[in-house]
């Protein structure tokens, strides 16, 4: 990545290279990078904890489940009973969780038949709620036939 940026920073006109000299400016003053002076004169640019956690924010607002093609004949369970305390990151979960395209169960159970753990443990801990949320996987349940419906 840095070699691209180097070569690109290279090719653009003065006025390009002020603009992202500035550019990279600002992103220090807001504390979203850092420059990391060694021992031996170099220098590294690197993200800040700031900087850090930003990126996952925009990661978790785009975020998307990947297009399955072929049923694995597995169902995934999100289960979650969440204290009030955690109204607001409750309900960031469930908008998640509806925009990846789960079908609600019940209020806190949610089902979906691709895989998804990895996403949804990212969501969870993202938003503090890991300890509250649990994934279970089934091959069958009692009402899957119309849930197969809704899906396929």
């Amino acid at each position: 990545v840095v070699k691209e940026l180097l070569d690109w920073y290279k090719s653009e006109s003065a006025m390009g290279r002020l603009r992202i000299r500035k550019t990279f400016g600002a992103l220090r003053r807001a504390r979203l990078i850092e420059t990391r002076e060694f021992p031996d004169g170099t220098s590294e640019l690197v993200l800040s904890e700031r900087g850090k956690k930003r990126l996952l924010r925009y990661r978790f607002e785009d975020m998307k489940l990947a297009e399955q093609t072929k049923w694995d004949g597995r169902w995934r369970f999100v289960l979650f009973d969440i204290p009030k305390a955690y109204r607001r990151e409750r309900e960031l979960l469930r908008g998640k969780i509806k925009a990846f395209g789960f079908h609600k169960l019940q209020r806190s159970v949610w089902v979906y038949p691709f895989p998804c753990r990895d996403e949804i443990d990212f969501v969870s801990d993202y938003l503090g709620l890991g300890p509250f949320v649990r994934i279970a996987e089934a091959v069958d349940f009692d009402g899957s036939g119309e849930v197969k419906k809704i899906f396929f």
